[in-house]
């Protein structure tokens, strides 16, 4: 992938989704339509997909595969490909009974069992598995192009969206991503709020591999490292590092901690009249990892409904927090390496 289409280097991943969209998928999906991928192929497509996504979010290649579409606001390359299929089955049902596309619909939709490989069949299929109208019944009366768009859309979009719903319920390490704002075809609030800082580029994909489940802290390390790795935080020795103990609690990061978190306590109090710190911890989190949960509130005497743009400031703030408290760490758990290397150098003189 070229660098300017990499989440770590490039453009936003907003800007990069967007042009995989216009230029990457319609040639990638080409003819597709007409000579339906085998499952195995399907499966290569759809895992180079994933792998595009990931790197344009920033995410390592072990991030749950539910997270990318959920941000991105994708549908999987099998939804993508089923679009086309639907959409080109609808030019044979528009043409005349005489035409000789659509004999051989009926022909082969009378004569071919469900085994068989016949491309009607494979578009029968397609129609089952997102509860369309009849096949038959599209072919005596079409809708008009509008009504077919609107109908395809909205009941394959419908089919995926409750799919990653449900499977993302498997994953605990993104519980604090909000599942909810998944809308295919609209990126997640995550990347489309705009911010009025350039930095958030770079800043980005720290929260991304927070909420995501794949930024490594101690707890991380004992749980999957074949050695035997303390999970206790390494900067202060106290207790567990896991994702509350990093945000909120950690001593020696307090310093950074409490510069950023003024800010960005002073952003919610200013966005929902109330005060942060009267939050649960869990809460806290929640609204430093993904704000798009206050989508669904309403604030002030109107009870004005919040929206994507009277998040952005907010937004600035927690990406901000989170990118200053990664920072912090980064550079304390540097120097105790540093330490370390240094005291091995002196012992190893010594002898």
């Amino acid at each position: 992938m070229a660098a300017g289409f990499h989440g770590n280097n490039g453009l936003d991943p907003s800007t990069c989704i967007h042009i995989m969209k216009t230029y990457v998928l319609p040639t990638l999906l080409y003819g597709l339509e007409i000579l339906i991928p085998t499952k195995l192929n399907m499966d290569k497509l759809e895992m180079f997909f994933k792998k595009m996504l990931k790197q344009i979010l920033s995410l390592p290649q072990n991030a749950p595969d539910v997270v990318p579409y959920i941000i991105s606001g994708m549908i999987p390359i099998e939804g993508q490909i089923h679009i086309k299929i639907l959409s080109y089955f609808y030019s044979i049902c528009l043409l005349s009974e005489e035409s000789t596309e659509k004999q051989i619909a009926r022909r082969q939709l009378a004569v071919k069992d469900q085994d068989s490989h016949s491309w009607f069949i494979e578009v029968k299929k397609i129609i089952w598995k997102y509860a369309l109208p009849e096949i038959y019944l599209l072919l005596d009366t079409p809708y008009t192009k509008i009504q077919w768009k609107n109908l395809m859309y909205s009941y394959i979009n419908k089919y995926w969206k409750e799919y990653y719903t449900d499977i993302s319920k498997l994953y605990r390490n993104i519980s604090y991503l909000n599942v909810d704002e998944y809308h295919p075809g609209k990126q997640h609030p995550l990347i489309y709020i705009k911010t009025s800082s350039s930095r958030d580029i770079n800043r980005l994909p720290v929260k991304l591999k927070l909420v995501s489940g794949t930024y490594i802290l101690q707890e991380n390390r004992s749980r999957f490292n074949q050695n035997n790795v303390e999970a206790t935080c390494l900067l202060c020795g106290q207790e567990t590092e896991d994702l509350p103990h990093f945000l909120l609690k950690c001593t020696l990061l307090e310093t950074t901690r409490k510069a950023s978190l003024e800010d960005l306590q002073k952003e919610y109090h200013n966005l929902t009249d109330r005060e942060m710190e009267y939050l649960t911890e869990t809460d806290k989190i929640k609204i430093i990892l993904d704000c798009s949960y206050l989508l669904t509130e309403k604030v002030g005497h109107s009870n004005k409904k919040i929206n994507i743009k009277m998040l952005s400031a907010l937004e600035f703030q927690c990406r901000r927090y989170v990118f200053n408290i990664h920072r912090a760490r980064y550079r304390m758990l540097s120097d105790i390496k540093k330490k370390k290397k240094i005291g091995t150098s002196q012992v190893c003189i010594t002898h």
